[in-house]
């Protein structure tokens, strides 16, 4: 049976069972990738930080599937007890470097190299699409513990029961959404499931930025922003052979209504005349009232921001 449409859904129902935690300045970390969309969800119903913890299951070369542990980004480690009966000292030195190495590029491609915020002293969720075998989320609770997090609360949309009590006494507050009685894969209780790409998780976290970094970019950097599209619209101005002008246009005018939507920019006649340009298809016989437009919103929007 299936519980949610989607990351994004279960993401929502999630945050409704955090509501307590709404406007209190807490934490989000979603483990990537497919943890992303979920504390995405989360954060942004609850107006609290989000960031992502990166942390790798430690696979066993004959079934990557499974795994005898995970790491977490400052090297914490979970280990199963028993995976000395699979693998030798050698052989869980080889694959955990490998994850290192894989931590560390997924901290370039995914955060663009930016620390994490500060952990220390705050109440901290860890958000995941769910709980299987929960070794990635072990290695996480104990990196937020020797960062010295106040109070770490777990919440997924659906987990193992057994996995489920493991993991209720190893936090302080553990939020799980369903507990299927006969629990095979984290997948089934999903309708749509697919694996999460570096370039999804890089555009959740695109979306956020846009969105709640002062709401939108910080002043300055909205600024920057539309010095930018001034810059590229002159460029479009100037470029006298017609099928790359119109081809410049729509990327230009994609991105700029990207911009105003994704910022709540829309309310100005500019804006909403601009956007309706690009929606109908016109800036490919309109161009010069596309480009006068977009002029007139950047000028409005300057004017915004400058305050």
């Amino acid at each position: 049976m299936n519980m949610f449409l989607d990351r994004k859904d279960a993401g929502q129902k999630l945050a409704l069972a955090l509501s307590k935690y709404k406007n209190k300045g807490v934490l989000v970390l979603g483990i990537p990738r497919g943890g992303a969309e979920i504390a995405y969800e989360i954060a942004d119903y609850l107006d609290a930080d989000m960031s992502l913890l990166v942390t790798r299951k430690l696979p066993l070369p004959f079934n990557p599937e499974a795994g005898f542990g995970a790491i977490a980004e400052d090297g914490s480690l979970f280990i199963k007890r028993d995976a000395g009966n699979w693998l030798s000292r050698d052989e869980m030195k080889r694959i955990i470097e490998k994850q290192k190495a894989e931590i560390f590029r997924r901290i370039t491609v995914l955060r663009k190299g930016e620390a994490l915020p500060i952990i220390k002293n705050r109440t901290v969720i860890l958000a995941d699409d769910g709980l299987a075998m929960g070794s990635t989320m072990r290695a996480s609770v104990t990196m937020c513990k020797n960062m010295a997090a106040r109070i770490i609360i777990v919440a997924v949309p659906v987990s193992s029961k057994e996995t489920a009590g493991e993991m209720e006494s190893l936090v302080d507050e553990l939020v799980v959404l369903e507990t299927p009685p006969f629990f095979q894969a984290v997948a089934q209780v999903y309708l749509n499931w697919h694996d999460v790409s570096d370039n999804e998780v890089q555009a959740i976290m695109e979306r956020w930025k846009m969105k709640h970094e002062g709401k939108g970019y910080m002043e300055d950097q909205k600024i920057d922003k539309v010095k930018d599209f001034k810059k590229k619209l002159g460029s479009v101005e100037k470029e006298e052979r017609f099928e790359q002008k119109i081809e410049q246009l729509k990327q230009f005018s994609q991105s700029l209504r990207n911009f105003l939507i994704d910022n709540g920019l829309v309310n100005s006649e500019y804006a909403r005349e601009f956007i309706d340009l690009y929606d109908s298809g016109r800036y490919a016989y309109e161009e010069e009232k596309v480009i006068v437009d977009a002029r007139s919103v950047l000028d409005d929007l300057e004017k915004l921001f400058s305050g």
